[in-house]
This record gives C-alpha cells, structure tokens and sequence, in this order.
C-alpha cells in the first residue's frame, strides 16, 4: 500500500513541532516527574499537542496513542513518542527524536523519526526506507542500507546496559562467539539506537528495559527497520504487534537479519538463565 500521503502528513507535522521543541531547547523550559518516575517537560506536552491536532484534522477516523495525552479510539492507529529521549533533551544531547508511525491489523505499516536539531529525518517508504535531510527548505534524500555480515559485530545499546552485569555478560558471550569481537557504540535514545541498524552502522540493538517498552517508542522505528529488510521481535521469536495497547510485555531484538537476531536472542537468553539459577 502507497503511504505517502501520511508521510507528507507526518514530515510537515514533526517539523512544526520540531520549531517548538527547539524553543523550548535554547530557552527555558520545566521538568516534572510523571507517576511512573520519568521525566516530562513542557516541550513534550507542547510538541504532542501539534503532533496529534495534524493528525486528527489529515485523519479524522483514525485512532492515536502518545505518551502524553489521552488515548483516542479510531481504525488505523497512530503511536506518538513526542520526546523520544526526554533525559538527554533535558541534558543539552542532539540524542532524541520525534516519533510518529503508524499501526494497521496489528502490524507496523509507517514510520517516521524526526532529529529536531539536525532536521533530519528517517521514514519508511514503498520500496524501503530512507534518511530525509530538509535543512534549508529543501529535501535531499537517501536510501537505508543494511551492514553486510563479517565476523565483527557491531552492537549499539546505552551505557546502563554496559554498566549492568547483565550487559557485560551478553558483550562477553558475543565476543567469543564472533572472530573479531564485539564493537559497542551507544546512542541516548531508543528510536535512534534502531535508526544506526537501519543505516548500516550498527548489526544489531540491544538493551534491558526491565520496566517493559512503550508502543509509541517502537512503532515508528520498528516499521522503519523492518521496511530497510531488518528484523524486530521479542527475545522468544514472536511478532511485536499492536492493538491499542500502550505497554508491550516484555525485551525485544533489533538486527539486520532474522538469523542473527535469533542468534543473538539465544545468547541473551542463555545469560538470562544463568542469572536465574
């Protein structure tokens, strides 16, 4: 099916409140802590607003879920993450993103993650996925590629999974397993952190997200790698999906192959064990 109508839709709305998110970024901005202990500011309820107002009057009859406003019922459904990475726009970090993608029968169909510093985006399209560069008015556009295999991987995770023993004794496993070890790069945002397996950076993501992952953090990404030929799933095989639910139930894999991330769910799997006994 032909998305790009909604990626027109998606682009124009991001930008509009990429503008607020930035004001609020070089003047002053509030932190609050929501019930669950994270942090939100005013950028983020700002920036949700615009989001979810573009879509009701582009797609009246469509449902959307964000992070910060109430749910709305409808038939195809938005997952919104305004701030994808709230603690490193607090911090002053380029390390977070827009996201905006869309759920059909369950499945991811669209996505879209927005850098409202750079103004540079990721989207998935009909035949694959690309990065947006729209700085100056324009757009410039490239497509996503996969890494090829080798015998290094190349792991993108955050830097509490590597000061975690559960981190340390998955990198470890990897290391033996691949001829030339395991290289880790970190980025501060999840969406982010799939965008670098998208682009051929990285060969996979991993991370421990004890408290569970969010839809609207997912959705847009996950559409995006899958859309470039990746693979997304949770650590036992089965299909991440989407029903207008706002929490998904457990750990997940990103990775440039579905044999590689089952590869690696068995190692993750195996360290999850041994914590166990």
């Amino acid at each position: 099916m032909n998305y790009d109508t909604e990626r027109k839709i998606a682009l124009r709305v991001a930008e509009e409140a990429a503008k607020e998110i930035r004001r609020f970024y070089f003047g002053d901005f509030t932190v609050a802590n929501k019930a669950d202990g994270t942090p939100v500011t005013n950028a983020d309820i700002a920036a949700n607003r615009i989001i979810v107002d573009g879509l009701r009057k582009a797609f009246p009859e469509d449902g959307i879920i964000s992070e910060e406003l109430d749910d709305i019922a409808g038939g195809r459904t938005w997952y919104i993450d305004p701030i994808d990475g709230t603690k490193q726009f607090i911090s002053h970090s380029d390390q977070f993103a827009t996201h905006i993608g869309l759920a059909e029968a369950g499945k991811p169909v669209f996505g879209l993650v927005y850098k409202p510093l750079t103004r540079e985006a990721y989207a998935s399209q009909n035949d694959g996925a690309c990065r947006l560069y729209t700085l100056g008015g324009g757009e410039r556009q490239t497509n996503l590629n996969l890494r090829e295999p080798n015998d290094n991987l190349v792991i993108v995770t955050n830097t509490s999974f590597l000061r975690s023993g559960y981190g340390a004794k998955i990198i470890e496993n990897l290391g033996r397993t691949f001829k030339e070890g395991c290289q880790i790069i970190t980025s501060g945002s999840q969406g982010l952190r799939m965008m670098k397996v998208a682009e051929g950076v990285a060969d996979a993501s991993i991370i421990n997200m004890p408290n569970g992952c969010s839809t609207w953090d997912l959705c847009a990404p996950q559409a995006i790698v899958e859309a470039a030929g990746g693979y997304v799933a949770y650590l036992d095989g089965s299909a991440i999906t989407y029903s207008g639910q706002r929490g998904l139930s457990g750990d997940f894999i990103v990775a440039r192959s579905e044999e590689l991330g089952l590869n690696l769910c068995s190692v993750i799997k195996s360290v999850l064990a041994e914590r166990k006994s």
